[in-house]
Formats: C-alpha cells, structure tokens, sequence
C-alpha cells in the first residue's frame, strides 16, 4: 500500500468521527523474523470453535469499522470490504455512516 493511500484511509477513519483516530506510525515495512536454516516454527495454539452453549458476541459498528481498517493494512481487502459494509447497516449515526461510505468508496477503488 502506497504512503498516499495510508494516508488517505487515516484521513478518512479520523473523520469518521470524534474520538476515534487512526495514526500511521511507520510508513517503513516490517520484515518479520526469520528462522535459522533447517528450524520450523512451533504450531500455534488451535483455536477451537465456540462451542453451542457459548453465546457468539455480535460486534458493533465501531468494531467492525476498526477491525476492517486492520485488515486493510494486512493486505484482506476482501475482508476490510465485508467488515465495512457490515459497519455501514449497523451504524445509526448519519454523519458516520456517511464516512464510512466514502471509506467504503476509497477501498472498493482500482489500485
């Protein structure tokens, strides 16, 4: 993703309304750490499904915006979108559904 278009998405998430900011910290790529030759990296713990008496927490609107704003910079743009659009019918407030239209918009734009 383009500094531009960092830029661009935390312009957007500030104005989706007060007290919710989003700030770029690095513009810099992370390289993750690498193993040495030969050593495979221990399995992760697996996550087991909820189970049929656990209730599932449904995520609100603000939720929902902020996770599709993470996944946008992990490179899911197919689920930054779902997450998005899903936002937008929850959220009540016209301002800030107006804002994550215009988000929306910005992420369902050719690169």
């Amino acid at each position: 993703m383009s500094r531009v278009a960092v830029g661009a998405l935390v312009f957007a998430i500030t104005a989706i309304g007060s007290g919710w900011t989003a700030r770029c910290a690095s513009a810099q790529p992370v390289t993750p750490p690498t193993l040495p030759p030969g050593e495979s990296a221990p399995p992760g713990p697996a996550a087991a499904p909820p189970s049929p008496s656990e209730p599932v927490q449904e995520l609100d609107a603000r939720s929902l915006a902020n996770r599709a704003l993470s996944r946008e910079l992990d490179g899911d743009r197919p689920g930054a979108i779902a997450d998005l659009s899903a936002a937008i019918a929850k959220e009540s407030d016209p301002a800030r559904r107006a804002s994550m239209e215009n988000l929306l918009q910005l992420l369902q734009s050719p690169r």
